[in-house]
């Protein structure tokens, strides 16, 4: 990540931090990246949770009015 500054003279001989200001957009934006990331993960997995109960609750409809003979297939 920090690769791209190591050759600059401020990063091989400045003091402490003396790069901070060159480096700041570059850590913003990766930790954007990341918690754009956290976000989607916790979207994804409450959608798949979703998802699953929904299976469950209507498969098991379906499932049976299939077993029972009520189920009658859509008319194309």
């Amino acid at each position: 990540m920090t690769e791209p500054l190591r050759e600059s003279p401020l990063w091989r001989q400045g003091t402490n931090l003396a790069a901070q200001a060159s480096f700041a957009p570059t850590m913003l934006q990766r930790m954007e990246q990341a918690n754009s990331s956290g976000k989607l993960a916790l979207v994804s997995q409450q959608v798949n949770e979703a998802t699953g109960v929904a299976s469950a609750r209507y498969g098991s409809t379906l499932t049976m009015a299939i077993r029972t003979n009520r189920w009658t297939r859509p008319r194309a």
